[in-house]
């Protein structure tokens, strides 16, 4: 009978023992130091080197001739602990033999004294299986235990052992292996079989092994009983496993949201035999590749991957936010829990897909979320023009400082100007000194607006010698070519009734119903940098105290249209407002106590 892999390459030194440099060399000096302790306590989790290690200590405190703390495996002793012929290494597994007569019967064969070599060592295997009682007895033998015994305890699950035991033994934590040291043992192990692993494949055993050498070698030692050519496909279908391009494929798929063909690809791979649970730990696993690679410098470091397909999840990740990778970890994680659970495996899959494909609420924060992020990639997309936000042109006088364009902050509703004009501030004129020539219209300018970004809004500066004229509000309807616009850029223009306004409340109804209906028979104008809304609604006032929610679908809707981001006001027609080049609130909330402004 062929023996498997993880047996036939079982460590006979300690440095054969792979990733636990720290341990092998403390244990080799205690045995060459001729002083080793009554206890040790071996922890850490599967496929360590927890049991190798015990049985090359019983090997060394017993070799007739050990090199540097390592049995020499040559001599008699040595070669009779390896065939079991020498009775004074005995290992017992407490998971069968965890009672207290167990324990009872161990008290009692210690007392002999060994018969080949000078000690008689106890490995006693997942010692947290044993119960109290049995606990209880060997705590005594471990108190006082006979000169010529040495007891070995290995143990997955340290917290379940007491205290009183622990303190008797001495402790070693055995870490999990690293991955490069996995993938240099699978090569090493590949050379002397004669058969060939490729790096991808060498890389996809390491990340299944999870820092285990004993799932390595064994899913290693399935992959060779097919070929003799491990590739990484060869590794995913011996493993139940989709490959990396199916992983990227659903990805792309849920990026796109285009459901029907993930769900396609999602038969294909359940027909093919893939474990549905472990799919969603892999699509995890692929998500916090992508996670790493935005969030750290050096993504290398902690992905176990080949050079290509990190290259190509660099790629991927440019295609999505940081907070959508989240939200499908979030959820590959809660179906791979459910199926453990018991719950439905395929079904639930396709339908976590579905709900990972479908446009989120437009009034949810998910739905939010996604349009502010549509609307930066907009902003940032090819040659600095935006396919989906229109950038508004504007007037260019000798007279303008153009601005960095950046998102106005908090908005602040601010009363319009009306119909009725109000009383300026004596002035020694009536006109700001301007020498140079006025303004043109956008159409007789040459765009020169920057290459990229929103437009840009002018700010003029007044003369410092005159104070603002007076404003004179109308609401007169603007023209054709100036419908839906934002005016000169002047603080000192008129307002312009806003035309596309019944497409911004389409706009609106899918993000804010409520909003919607209050605002159904409203109409607004454009003064400057503010939007000012004319309701006759009650409602929208105290809606828009609630919170920054209404006010920030209202501006989304507005962008959407104009591809502008306003201030928000009220237009009131009874009590006009007197504007300033540098605040056209300030001034005005001095005249006027009595308005009822809202703020953030």
């Amino acid at each position: 009978m062929a023996k498997a892999l993880y047996r036939k390459y079982r460590p006979q030194t300690f440095d054969d023992v792979v990733g636990q440099s720290a341990i092998s060399r403390i244990l080799s000096r205690q045995v060459e130091s001729g002083a080793p302790t009554h206890a040790y306590l071996f922890t850490g989790s599967r496929g360590t080197g927890k049991t190798s290690c015990a049985k090359i200590m019983a090997k060394a405190v017993n070799c007739e001739h050990p090199q540097q703390g390592s049995p020499c495996n040559e001599c008699g002793i040595c070669r009779g602990i390896d065939d079991g012929s020498v009775l004074d290494i005995l290992e017992i597994d407490a998971a069968s033999n965890n009672g207290v007569d167990d324990v009872r019967e161990l008290r009692s064969d210690a007392n002999f004294v060994p018969t080949s070599g000078k000690y008689r060592v106890y490995i006693i295997d997942e010692v947290h299986m044993l119960s109290i009682s049995a606990f209880n007895a060997l705590l005594k033998l471990l108190e006082e235990p006979p000169a010529h015994a040495i007891f070995i305890l290995a143990t997955t699950e340290v917290h379940k052992i007491p205290a009183t035991i622990l303190s008797r033994c001495q402790r070693y934590d055995f870490r999990r292996i690293d991955a490069g040291d996995i993938i240099s043992r699978i090569n090493h192990i590949a050379a002397g079989e004669g058969f060939s692993v490729t790096p991808g494949a060498a890389a996809l055993i390491a990340r299944l092994a999870d820092g285990a050498m004993r799932d390595a070698l064994s899913v290693l030692d399935l992959c060779r009983a097919d070929t003799n050519e491990i590739t990484e496909p060869a590794v995913a279908l011996a493993a139940g496993l989709c490959n990396s391009d199916h992983l990227f494929s659903i990805f792309d798929m849920l990026i796109d949201g285009n459901g029907a063909e993930l769900l396609n690809l999602t038969g294909e791979l359940y027909r093919a035999g893939v474990d549905m649970r472990r799919l969603c730990n892999e699509l995890c696993n692929h998500g916090r590749s992508l996670m790493l690679i935005k969030t750290v410098k050096q993504p290398e470091r902690l992905i176990i991957e080949p050079a290509e397909t990190i290259e190509k999840l660099r790629v991927q990740a440019e295609r999505i936010g940081l907070s959508r990778v989240f939200e499908y970890m979030a959820a590959f994680e809660d179906a791979a829990l459910k199926i453990a659970r018991g719950g439905a495996g395929y079904s639930g899959v396709e339908l976590m897909f579905v709900r990972l494909c479908a446009p989120p609420q437009a009034d949810s924060v998910e739905g939010l979320l996604a349009r502010i992020e549509a609307l930066e990639r907009a902003l940032v997309s090819q040659d600095g023009q935006s396919a989906a936000i229109p950038a508004a042109t504007q007037p260019v006088s000798p007279q303008v400082s153009p601005q960095p364009a950046v998102a106005p902050p908090a908005d602040e509703l601010v009363p319009d100007t009306s119909a009725t004009p109000i009383e300026a501030k004596p002035s020694t004129c009536s006109e700001p000194a301007d020498t140079t020539e006025p303004p043109k219209r956008p159409d007789e300018v040459p765009d020169t607006s920057p290459a990229a970004g929103p437009a840009i809004d002018p700010v003029i500066s007044p003369s410092p010698e005159t104070e603002p004229p007076v404003i004179t509000a109308s609401s007169a309807s603007p023209t054709s070519a100036d419908a839906g616009l934002p005016p000169e850029g002047s603080p000192f223009s008129e307002p312009k009734q806003l035309q596309t306004w019944p497409d911004v409340l389409k706009a609106l109804q899918p993000i804010n119903p409520m909003m919607h209906a209050v605002l159904d028979d409203s109409s607004a104008y454009i003064d400057g940098e503010y939007l000012l809304i004319d309701t006759n609604n009650a409602h929208f006032r105290e809606l828009v105290k609630e919170g920054k929610r209404h006010r920030d679908t209202i501006r989304t809707a507005v962008m959407q249209v104009t591809g502008r981001l306003y201030k928000l006001g009220p237009y009131n027609r009874s009590k006009p407002a007197v504007a300033e080049a540098d605040d056209p609130l300030n001034e005005f909330i001095k005249s006027n106590p009595s308005v009822n402004i809202i703020e953030d």
